[in-house]
């Protein structure tokens, strides 16, 4: 015995080691775990649920709305219109076939962020354009529904048999 172990109160219960169960009721009672299952009850848990999904949203890159010049807006304008073309009838949108890529500025819809509401993210979509709706003004994007108020950037990738425009 070392010098700690004579001054530590309980040295009499260490020294006398682990307790042996051989069939008594305690043993049959609680059972020897595996050390697999006894490893699971030290792992780390989460004592505040959601508290991680918190912090990760607090990492996420917002930025401020993009100004688009007017030669912007009339690019913008001219996809639109280009879109509505060929996806204005359910019959021509299916035979067309319109792959496109949609830029979208999604704000912030954090509470509890700084950002909120004032700042957002740029993020593409792509898919087939199913219909442009002017009077709503809103493109189906397969299953998406997306504002034209929203909308950054248009980039047609294919459109069946028409010559798109890059």
């Amino acid at each position: 015995m070392n010098q700690t172990t004579q001054s530590f109160k309980y040295t009499s219960v260490l020294m006398q080691g682990r307790p042996v169960h051989n069939g008594d009721y305690f043993s049959l009672k609680h059972p020897q775990m595996r050390p697999g299952q006894r490893a699971k009850l030290f792992l780390p848990f989460a004592a505040l649920k959601g508290f991680d999904n918190e912090i990760l949203s607090k990492e996420v890159p917002y930025t401020r709305r993009p100004d688009p010049d007017p030669d912007e807006l009339r690019e913008l304008n001219s996809r639109i219109t280009q879109l509505w073309r060929l996806t204005s009838v359910g019959k021509e949108a299916r035979r067309n076939h319109v792959t496109a890529e949609i830029t979208v500025f999604v704000p912030c819809g954090d509470p509890h962020n700084e950002a909120y509401l004032s700042k957002g993210q740029c993020i593409p979509y792509t898919g087939i354009v199913r219909r442009t709706d002017p009077v709503m003004r809103r493109i189906l994007l397969d299953q998406t529904e997306i504002s034209f108020d929203d909308i950054i950037r248009i980039r047609i990738l294919s459109a069946g048999k028409e010559k798109t425009a890059e």
